[in-house]
Protein backbone atom coordinates (compact mmCIF):
# COMPACT_ATOMS: atom_id res chain seq x y z
CA UNK A 1 0.00 0.00 0.00
CA UNK A 2 1.32 3.43 -0.92
CA UNK A 3 1.81 5.96 1.83
CA UNK A 4 -0.11 9.21 1.43
CA UNK A 5 0.73 12.42 3.23
CA UNK A 6 -1.99 15.03 3.47
CA UNK A 7 -1.70 18.50 4.94
CA UNK A 8 -4.22 19.28 7.71
CA UNK A 9 -5.19 22.41 5.72
CA UNK A 10 -6.32 20.29 2.79
CA UNK A 11 -8.90 18.35 4.84
CA UNK A 12 -11.55 21.00 4.43
CA UNK A 13 -13.82 22.64 6.98
CA UNK A 14 -14.42 19.47 9.02
CA UNK A 15 -10.74 18.62 9.53
CA UNK A 16 -11.81 15.17 10.64
CA UNK A 17 -9.42 12.26 10.64
CA UNK A 18 -11.86 9.78 12.14
CA UNK A 19 -12.46 6.64 10.05
CA UNK A 20 -16.22 7.08 10.53
CA UNK A 21 -16.10 10.40 8.71
CA UNK A 22 -14.21 9.05 5.72
CA UNK A 23 -16.36 5.92 5.44
CA UNK A 24 -19.53 8.05 5.60
CA UNK A 25 -18.10 10.56 3.13
CA UNK A 26 -17.31 7.85 0.58
CA UNK A 27 -20.84 6.42 0.97
CA UNK A 28 -22.37 9.86 0.56
CA UNK A 29 -20.23 10.62 -2.49
CA UNK A 30 -22.21 8.08 -4.45
CA UNK A 31 -25.56 9.46 -3.30
CA UNK A 32 -28.02 11.07 -5.67
CA UNK A 33 -27.89 14.80 -6.16
CA UNK A 34 -29.32 16.85 -3.35
CA UNK A 35 -28.65 19.58 -0.86
CA UNK A 36 -26.14 19.03 1.95
CA UNK A 37 -27.87 18.75 5.32
CA UNK A 38 -25.80 21.65 6.66
CA UNK A 39 -27.58 23.96 4.20
CA UNK A 40 -30.97 23.10 5.71
CA UNK A 41 -30.29 22.77 9.43
CA UNK A 42 -28.17 24.10 12.24
CA UNK A 43 -26.59 21.64 14.66
CA UNK A 44 -27.19 23.23 18.04
CA UNK A 45 -24.10 23.19 20.20
CA UNK A 46 -25.17 25.73 22.80
CA UNK A 47 -28.06 25.87 25.17
CA UNK A 48 -27.11 23.55 27.99
CA UNK A 49 -29.33 23.79 31.01
CA UNK A 50 -30.01 22.09 34.29
CA UNK A 51 -33.40 20.52 34.81
CA UNK A 52 -36.05 22.65 36.43
CA UNK A 53 -39.26 21.42 37.98
CA UNK A 54 -41.66 21.96 35.07
CA UNK A 55 -39.71 20.58 32.13
CA UNK A 56 -39.95 17.56 29.88
CA UNK A 57 -36.67 15.63 29.90
CA UNK A 58 -35.93 13.36 26.97
CA UNK A 59 -33.40 10.55 26.93
CA UNK A 60 -32.48 8.48 23.89
CA UNK A 61 -35.17 5.96 24.79
CA UNK A 62 -37.82 8.60 24.07
CA UNK A 63 -37.27 8.35 20.31
CA UNK A 64 -37.86 5.22 18.28
CA UNK A 65 -37.87 5.20 14.47
CA UNK A 66 -39.64 8.55 14.25
CA UNK A 67 -42.03 7.92 17.12
CA UNK A 68 -42.01 10.31 20.06
CA UNK A 69 -42.26 8.22 23.23
CA UNK A 70 -43.25 10.60 25.99
CA UNK A 71 -41.85 10.05 29.47
CA UNK A 72 -44.11 10.14 32.49
CA UNK A 73 -45.13 13.63 33.54
CA UNK A 74 -46.57 12.56 36.91
CA UNK A 75 -43.56 13.83 38.84
CA UNK A 76 -42.16 10.33 39.41
CA UNK A 77 -39.16 10.77 37.14
CA UNK A 78 -35.75 9.96 38.57
CA UNK A 79 -33.53 12.80 39.71
CA UNK A 80 -31.22 13.88 36.88
CA UNK A 81 -28.06 15.77 37.65
CA UNK A 82 -26.25 15.59 34.31
CA UNK A 83 -26.22 18.47 31.84
CA UNK A 84 -29.06 18.66 29.37
CA UNK A 85 -29.50 20.43 26.06
CA UNK A 86 -32.38 22.81 25.43
CA UNK A 87 -34.71 21.49 22.73
CA UNK A 88 -36.68 24.09 20.82
CA UNK A 89 -40.03 23.07 19.38
CA UNK A 90 -39.64 22.14 15.72
CA UNK A 91 -36.25 20.45 16.26
CA UNK A 92 -35.23 17.03 15.02
CA UNK A 93 -33.34 14.87 17.52
CA UNK A 94 -30.88 12.16 16.49
CA UNK A 95 -29.28 9.90 19.03
CA UNK A 96 -25.52 9.90 18.65
CA UNK A 97 -25.13 7.04 21.10
CA UNK A 98 -26.25 4.15 18.88
CA UNK A 99 -27.39 5.44 15.46
CA UNK A 100 -28.27 1.91 14.31
CA UNK A 101 -31.17 1.93 16.80
CA UNK A 102 -32.84 4.58 14.62
CA UNK A 103 -33.51 6.93 17.53
CA UNK A 104 -34.69 9.89 15.45
CA UNK A 105 -37.69 12.06 16.28
CA UNK A 106 -39.31 15.39 15.40
CA UNK A 107 -40.37 17.63 18.31
CA UNK A 108 -43.62 19.24 17.14
CA UNK A 109 -44.52 22.88 17.57
CA UNK A 110 -46.99 23.42 20.42
CA UNK A 111 -45.94 20.37 22.45
CA UNK A 112 -44.93 22.44 25.49
CA UNK A 113 -48.37 24.02 25.69
CA UNK A 114 -50.08 20.68 25.05
CA UNK A 115 -48.14 18.98 27.86
CA UNK A 116 -48.15 22.00 30.19
CA UNK A 117 -44.37 22.25 30.48
CA UNK A 118 -42.16 25.32 30.32
CA UNK A 119 -39.37 23.75 28.29
CA UNK A 120 -37.98 20.57 26.80
CA UNK A 121 -34.51 19.37 27.68
CA UNK A 122 -32.70 16.33 26.33
CA UNK A 123 -29.73 14.15 27.00
CA UNK A 124 -26.42 15.39 25.62
CA UNK A 125 -26.40 12.09 23.71
CA UNK A 126 -28.75 13.69 21.17
CA UNK A 127 -27.82 15.85 18.22
CA UNK A 128 -30.33 18.72 18.11
CA UNK A 129 -31.06 19.94 14.58
CA UNK A 130 -33.05 23.13 13.97
CA UNK A 131 -34.15 24.77 10.75
CA UNK A 132 -31.95 27.49 9.27
CA UNK A 133 -35.11 29.25 8.09
CA UNK A 134 -37.44 30.58 10.79
CA UNK A 135 -40.91 29.09 10.63
CA UNK A 136 -39.92 26.35 8.15
CA UNK A 137 -40.54 22.84 9.44
CA UNK A 138 -37.82 20.21 9.14
CA UNK A 139 -40.16 17.33 10.06
CA UNK A 140 -39.62 15.89 6.57
CA UNK A 141 -36.04 15.04 7.60
CA UNK A 142 -37.19 12.24 9.94
CA UNK A 143 -38.24 9.75 7.22
CA UNK A 144 -35.16 10.72 5.19
CA UNK A 145 -32.87 10.15 8.20
CA UNK A 146 -34.54 6.77 8.70
CA UNK A 147 -34.19 5.77 5.03
CA UNK A 148 -32.01 2.78 4.12
CA UNK A 149 -29.49 4.95 2.27
CA UNK A 150 -28.93 7.33 5.21
CA UNK A 151 -29.01 4.54 7.77
CA UNK A 152 -26.30 2.70 5.81
CA UNK A 153 -24.10 5.80 6.24
CA UNK A 154 -24.84 5.87 9.98
CA UNK A 155 -23.95 2.16 10.26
Amino acid sequence: MDKVTVSINSLGPTCSLSPEYWLSFSSAENAEEGVPLEEVVVLQKKGRASAGSNVLILDTGNSDRGLFILPSLDGSRPERTSNKKIVPEGAVLISRLRPYLKQVVYVPFGICELLGVEAILCSTEYYVLTSKRAGVSIAYLVPWLLSKKVQSIFD
